[in-house]
């Protein structure tokens, strides 16, 4: 069986504090919790981070490898999906886990309209932007190493073996400059909606990559919302 332990001071009627102990059953405090959201990992994060998509975490996840941020880098981070779930009660789960785990936890979006749409949705429930929410300076995650990269990438993945029989090759690539450009090559390059989400999946892998060998590709606002997560890490670690 699990079982989780929470330490807490107790104020006795005398007016001294004394350490208590309570013994939880997971099974017991997500009673009613949708099981996609609430996963058994998650109660041995060292924090939650919220994002929007399986492209986010490849993404975001290989950029706080390569910056070796202390003790982010090393710390067991619990990602949760949301775009595809209820947000509002996946916010409402979320902060109940974090109070019980005594865990921060983080929200990052995208810069465009949805993304506002879901920091709006988040400040509703008490989340405090740039403190517990960032926002993407871009439309989308995959802009975040830049341009350059995210068309190498794109030329990179053309060339791979299994993707050449579904691939269609359009007469002239363009540059991808924007999210609409990048939704309209991929439109053009798959039909199938399916086929369309994994090879966004493989994008992200291939720009992952790039950014293992391109670090200086990280733009600098993303690093510097990284150090902020990481210094309210180290914060709760001495606190």
């Amino acid at each position: 069986s699990l079982y989780l332990i929470k330490k807490k001071s107790v104020e006795t009627i005398l007016g001294t504090t004394h350490p208590s102990t309570q013994v939880i059953e997971p099974g017991e405090m997500i009673k009613g919790f949708p099981s996609e959201v609430v996963k058994r990992d998650f109660f041995f994060s060292d924090l939650l981070l919220l994002v929007e998509g399986l492209t986010d975490r490849i993404i975001l996840n290989k950029i706080i490898d390569v910056l070796n941020l202390q003790p982010l880098s090393n710390s067991y981070i619990g990602y949760i999906q949301y775009a595809s779930k209820d947000l509002d009660k996946t916010l409402e789960i979320v902060r109940e886990i974090s109070k019980l785990m005594d865990i921060p936890v983080f929200m990052i979006a995208d810069g465009d309209q949805q993304g506002k749409e879901y920091v709006k949705k988040a400040m509703r429930k008490g989340f405090e932007e740039n403190n517990e929410i960032f926002v993407l300076e871009d439309e989308d995650i995959f802009f975040v190493a830049g341009e350059e990269v995210l068309n190498a990438a794109i030329a990179n993945l053309r060339q791979e073996e299994d993707l050449k029989e579904v691939i269609k090759v359009p007469e002239k690539i363009p540059i991808i400059k924007k999210k609409t450009d990048l939704e309209n090559l991929l439109d053009e390059l798959v039909d199938e909606k399916s086929m369309k989400k994994n090879l966004k999946i493989r994008l992200a892998l291939e720009i992952a990559k790039k950014i293992e060998y391109e670090k200086k590709a990280v733009k600098p606002y993303l690093k510097n919302i990284l150090t902020a997560i990481n210094d309210r890490i180290k914060e709760v670690i001495m606190g």
